[in-house]
């Protein structure tokens, strides 16, 4: 099996997003592991993240994070507003019942990875364990892994 960068997907993300409906029924394309891409929330056991995992969490904007807005005030204001810079979550580490998480995530504008803090852990945790996927062929292949 490949193993995919999250540059490379995002090299190709275009591809991804007028395909993925049909990438995640298939376990072949579906179990591509992704480079860096895991969670791992204690007190539960690290978890790598596959392709087909990060397609559904992205596409469905559950692993979306957009960059703070301006208040109100300031954008009244204000004769130019920013463009909202969305990032796309990849791996997540943290405590379930804290409420600050770390994340890191690609900014496709700035066509690199960055750490991010998040709030609410039981949120993106739960949108992880939500997801579905098709049945594996490889049964015998433990999606738990040990982190360093």
């Amino acid at each position: 099996m490949n193993t995919l960068s999250i540059p490379e997907i995002f090299s190709q993300f275009s591809y991804y997003q007028e395909n993925y409906l049909s990438l995640i029924q298939q376990p072949e394309l579906y179990y591509t592991a992704v480079e860096g891409a895991f969670v791992s929330v204690r007190p539960f056991a690290t978890v790598q993240l596959y392709l087909g995992d990060l397609l559904q969490l992205w596409f469905s904007e559950k692993w979306l994070v957009e960059s703070e807005r301006e208040s109100w005030i300031a954008t009244y204001f204000s004769e130019q507003t920013e463009a909202q810079e969305r990032v796309y979550i990849y791996a997540l580490e943290g405590k379930l019942w804290s409420k600050s998480l770390q994340a890191q995530a690609w900014s496709k504008s700035q066509h690199a990875s960055c750490t991010i803090q998040l709030e609410r852990t039981l949120k993106y945790y739960c949108y992880y364990k939500a997801l579905t996927a098709p049945q594996s062929k490889l049964k015998s292949v433990q999606k738990t892994f040990h982190h360093a």
